[in-house]
């Protein structure tokens, strides 16, 4: 569903973008958990992504909190990041976010903003998945972020999740050749869910990278729930190293840390796919 709110692409491309000299690239989906409204610990926030290459977020409320996240990671890494902000805010008048990337400009180059996807009725989604086309080293892809809605009914959740296989078509069209897809976001609904039939049925041989053991969610006594995940066609990407989600335990030296973490950073954990890039 569309919420039509003033709003400007941003891309902060601070430093000329170099050839990557790494052999492999680390592609990350993050919900920050209301970034630029909640406070945050952004030194912190910045310490648990610097590692990663490019970084698609959700839930991004306003540019200050992309900017200032931009900032920390470029004081933790000594490195320059660049960022894009969507247009607009996608959701309802009661409740709207922004979709966000952000990524190492030495390592990372992007190609182009796809903006959002289409929908058949503006009612499809409540926020409309987002994607960009991003190059690292030889390697280029198109990362579509995704916030599946949450409600009190899973039966909505079910009917987005279920329209995805026509997102990774969508924005496949669009780009006429790229073939290296990776759908991610927060999507609400846990990797061994039935609503993800539809996309795991897929010619594309379309498999999820987080399974229902890796926990990225937290809650009062800690991990909860796998609803972040990261989609891929295995019949095209054959560049995967490894997946997973950020071990804060070995990061942060917790458990004792974990609320400490949530507090100041978020609820959920970063997911990533580690790509070879030569």
């Amino acid at each position: 569903m569309k919420k039509f709110i003033i709003g400007i692409v941003f891309v902060l491309q601070i430093s000329a973008v170099a050839g990557n000299s790494k052999q492999t690239a680390t592609i990350a989906s993050f919900n920050a958990q209301r970034l630029g409204n909640y406070q945050k610990d952004y030194t912190m926030m910045a310490e648990a992504l610097t590692n990663f290459d490019v970084i698609g977020v959700v839930e991004v409320m306003n540019i200050t909190g992309l900017e200032n996240l931009a900032d920390a990671l470029s004081k933790i890494s000594s490195q320059k990041w660049g960022y894009l902000i969507s247009e607009r805010s996608a959701g309802s008048a009661r409740y709207s976010e922004f979709y966000a990337f952000i990524w190492k400009t030495p390592q990372v180059k992007l190609v182009k903003s796809y903006g959002f996807y289409k929908e058949d009725k503006d009612s499809d989604f409540k926020r409309e998945p987002y994607a960009a086309l991003f190059k690292t080293g030889n390697f280029d892809f198109i990362l579509v972020m995704c916030h599946i809605i949450w409600g009190e009914d899973p039966s909505k959740r079910c009917e987005e999740v279920e329209l995805l296989p026509k997102v990774y078509t969508y924005f496949k069209i669009l780009s006429k050749t790229e073939n290296d897809i990776f759908i991610a976001g927060d999507f609400n609904t846990q990797p061994d869910s039935k609503c993800w039939n539809t996309l795991l049925s897929s010619p594309d041989e379309i498999k999820e990278l987080i399974t229902i053991a890796i926990k990225t969610t937290l809650g009062s006594q800690g991990f909860v729930s796998s609803y972040d995940n990261i989609f891929y066609s295995s019949k095209y990407t054959k560049r995967i190293v490894k997946s997973g989600a950020l071990d804060i335990k070995k990061l942060f030296n917790i458990p004792l840390m974990l609320q400490t973490y949530k507090k100041n950073i978020s609820d959920h954990i970063p997911v990533y796919v580690e790509v070879k890039t030569n």
